[in-house]
């Protein structure tokens, strides 16, 4: 064959191979190989092309775990309002926030029109002073668009600075306990403690792990720190009812009255949407059920009503229908 007919059928070749067409063998020509460089129309040399890789994570973590409490708003939460912050000396600023809004995210906004720092605010509404993560539409009465702005202490603005520059590893392990008083000197510098991690707690003295506001706001960052909250804490329905809603395993650490309370178990079980997970997911719904109820007393493990709503048959002494609860 001559040279352009070789070079002909080379150029077929190459086309072939790139529509992932069946290999044209021409006589006298190498095999090339898949990594070689092929060659356009005008037979200048072309990069090789570069299949798109596919990135497959079956096994990737999920996020939305069934016992992680959904959020619902409220159609109020979905409003604006306009809110009037003043100070001592007067008004400072005027600022229109969504009722969706956490208290943080206000602060924020009053920090941009008055330049008064986050970690300097301190805002009130009537008599009472508003925690950080609360939401906007849950602490504000109806009608309500006047907020007090009071300036912390600067030794207070220190300690919450130092909590804020200091990494979580020296918190929880390389300060003694001395130190972590000196910090937690009083209410504001805890909750700012358990808000960079629940796990820190265990470190906050006897008075603030008796404190409902501050143990609350570590569990919900750290279910499992109910261990290290107060005896009579362990034995109040909402506090746990927090933990565990977070995480059932937390339940291990309620007091034992509580862990025979029918009725605590009940509304557990079944959650505020219950219904809504038996519709979407009732592999899940029931999975949820059961984990909870494993941690009951085993009385309350043989209630039939609650055995009813974990989706397992009546207790019967000597048969294995508990076997579809599990072991804590």
């Amino acid at each position: 064959a001559s040279a352009p007919q070789t070079r002909g059928a080379a150029l077929a070749m190459d086309m072939a191979h790139d529509e992932r067409q069946p290999r044209v063998t021409v006589p006298g020509t190498p095999p090339r190989s898949r990594r070689s460089r092929s060659r356009s129309a005008e037979g200048f040399a072309t990069p090789p092309r570069k299949k798109a890789r596919r990135v497959s994570t079956p096994f990737a973590p999920r996020i939305d775990l069934p016992w992680q409490p959904q959020l619902h708003c409220p159609p109020e939460a979905a409003q604006q309002c306009e809110l009037h912050v003043s100070a001592l000396s007067g008004t400072l600023c005027t600022v229109v926030a969504w009722l969706s809004w956490s208290v943080l995210e206000l602060k924020s906004a009053i920090n941009r029109a008055a330049s008064i720092p986050t970690v300097e605010q301190t805002l009130v509404v009537g008599t009472s002073e508003l925690d950080d993560d609360e939401q906007l539409f849950k602490v504000l009465p109806a009608g309500v668009a006047h907020i007090t702005l009071v300036r912390r202490h600067p030794s207070q603005v220190q300690r919450l600075q130092s909590i804020a520059t200091h990494s979580i590893v020296e918190l929880l392990h390389g300060f003694d306990g001395k130190h972590v008083c000196e910090l937690c000197l009083d209410r504001i510098a805890a909750l700012a403690l358990v808000r960079r991690d629940g796990r820190l707690l265990r470190r906050l003295p006897d008075a603030f792990r008796a404190d409902p506001g501050v143990v609350m706001l570590a569990l919900r960052r750290h279910p499992l720190g109910l261990m290290h909250a107060a005896i009579k804490l362990r034995d109040n329905p909402q506090v746990v009812r927090i933990a565990a809603s977070c995480n059932p395993h937390a339940l291990q650490y309620a007091s034992e009255s509580l862990k025979a309370s029918c009725s605590f178990f009940t509304s557990l079980m079944q959650g505020e949407d219950h219904v809504e997970r038996l519709l979407a997911n009732p592999k899940e719904a029931l999975r949820w059920a059961r984990t909870v109820l494993s941690f009951a007393s085993p009385a309350l493990q043989k209630d039939p009503h609650l055995r009813n709503i974990a989706g397992l048959p009546p207790y019967q002494p000597g048969s294995e229908n508990n076997a579809g609860l599990r072991t804590p």
